[in-house]
């Protein structure tokens, strides 16, 4: 009997390497270009909301930022109400990778939910043992 863990476990790789693949030649990560979605969706914000958004934990998030400060996506700055809070927000060309970084992750997304209709993969595998039992019990995720 595999362990949903393990299970877990693989279909986060699958679905890591498919967003992996898709932003291949970018100058991002993944996670990356998901701080650079929200950025673009939702404004300039603090470091700990944009973390919360991508799912990341706060103190592990500042290299992460670091990396795309120096590559020039995003710049810190000083919020306009509080003195002590900074924020993130999307450079000039930040904004101008967003389009076909959308696009790239577009394709992650329906490479993933391809996966998730092809027998003997991780992705379908994971949805056909557990889906049906989420749908019976009305529980959404």
């Amino acid at each position: 009997m595999k362990s949903i863990f393990l299970e877990l476990s693989r279909l986060e790789r699958t679905i890591q390497h498919e967003y992996a693949t898709a932003l291949r030649g970018f100058p991002v990560s993944p996670i990356e270009a998901h701080m650079l979605v929200e950025l673009h969706l939702h404004g300039a914000m603090r470091a700990m909301d944009l973390a919360q958004r991508v799912n990341y934990t706060v103190t592990s998030f500042t290299p992460l930022i670091d990396r795309l400060v120096e590559r020039g996506l995003i710049e810190r700055r000083a919020h306009p109400e509080d003195r002590r809070a900074i924020l993130i927000d999307l450079t000039d060309a930040g904004r101008a990778l967003f389009p076909a970084l959308a696009g790239a992750l577009e394709n992650a997304h329906k490479g993933v939910l391809q996966l998730m209709g092809q027998p003997g993969n991780a992705a379908n595998s994971f949805v056909e043992k557990y889906a049906p039992a989420a749908l019976v019990t009305g529980e959404p995720y």
